[in-house]
């Protein structure tokens, strides 16, 4: 499977893949504002090796009444690595709305029309760019936003996206600080099978977080 080519969507959103030259099956599909391709591309050391533990710590089984979850399969100490990955998709977190005339804006829901229209069409362009296997493993992760009217690709989106921190990108969004566009989510295979909470729940008493960093 070649790579298709990077090109320009809606807003100057930049349509590509990275990193360039490796196998489909390792590469991120990312839409991006224009000009912050080029910034990540020439961070030094780009791309990066995927870090291993030092042997097996988890593996992916069924949940009783949750779908797929991870479990740890050995003691794991503190700052050990469990798992790294690449993310499959990575786009900004704001609604991207494509601009028209004053005089064809229309009601609310012709806006909410319209919105639902272009993130349907962004994430199927995404999907498209993906390999076989990985638009699969994007498919098969949990959908918790039926009916948002968004469709099943964004709803997936959203309910298994993790924020990628301004502090990680600042180098590569200079003059992208003030953009909306820069707040970026990615949305990762194994990583989605962590629980989904945002407030970290205790584990044996209220001092003992849990919680993923990538």
């Amino acid at each position: 499977m070649s790579m298709p080519k990077s090109f320009i969507g809606a807003n100057g959103m930049v349509i590509t893949s990275v990193p360039g030259g490796a196998s489909p099956r390792d590469t991120t599909a990312c839409a991006l504002p224009s000009g912050m391709k080029e910034h990540i591309l020439a961070q030094p050391g780009f791309p990066h090796s995927i870090p291993s533990p030092t042997s097996p710590a988890h593996c992916i089984m069924l949940v009783k009444g949750a779908g797929l979850g991870m479990y740890a399969t050995r003691p794991i100490g503190a700052g050990e690595v469990i798992f790294a990955e690449r993310a499959l998709v990575i786009t900004p977190q704001s609604i991207i709305v494509v601009p028209v005339s004053p005089d064809a804006l229309g009601t609310r829901e012709d806006v909410a029309k319209r919105r639902a229209k272009y993130r349907k069409e962004l994430m199927a362009m995404l999907l498209d760019r993906m390999s076989p296997e990985n638009a699969a493993a994007y498919r098969a992760l949990v959908n918790s936003h039926m009916n948002d009217g968004y469709g099943p690709l964004a709803e997936i989106f959203d309910t298994n996206s993790w924020q990628i921190s301004i502090a990680e990108m600042r180098k590569a969004i200079l003059g992208h600080l003030g953009n909306p566009l820069t707040n970026i989510s990615g949305v990762c295979d194994t990583l989605s099978r962590i629980n989904h909470r945002h407030v970290l729940a205790p584990l044996h008493n209220p001092e003992e977080r849990a919680g993923a960093t990538f």
